[in-house]
């Protein structure tokens, strides 16, 4: 992993990123605990993330797009990324 996959989103973004993220999850087969767990990240982790209380950064955007079998662009361009 480099180092440009570790630099978090713009604060002002994430909100409308969780949301897209939780959109993707309720549309998708999947519960936030797979999810969580096909994207390698713990359910609280996930959680926080979709509250606002961690910012997204770019891996944590790649791991959970690839969990919910959609392309990372799919959810930054919903957010307006």
């Amino acid at each position: 992993m480099t180092a440009t996959t570790n630099v978090p989103l713009t604060p002002h973004r994430d909100r409308d990123l969780a949301l897209q993220v939780r959109l993707a999850i309720i549309r998708s087969p999947h519960t936030e605990r797979d999810v969580a767990a096909r994207a390698g990240v713990s359910p609280l982790n996930l959680v926080a993330l979709l509250a606002g209380r961690r910012v997204f950064r770019l891996d944590d955007v790649f791991r959970i797009a690839e969990a919910l079998d959609m392309k990372p662009s799919e959810l930054l361009q919903a957010a307006g990324h």
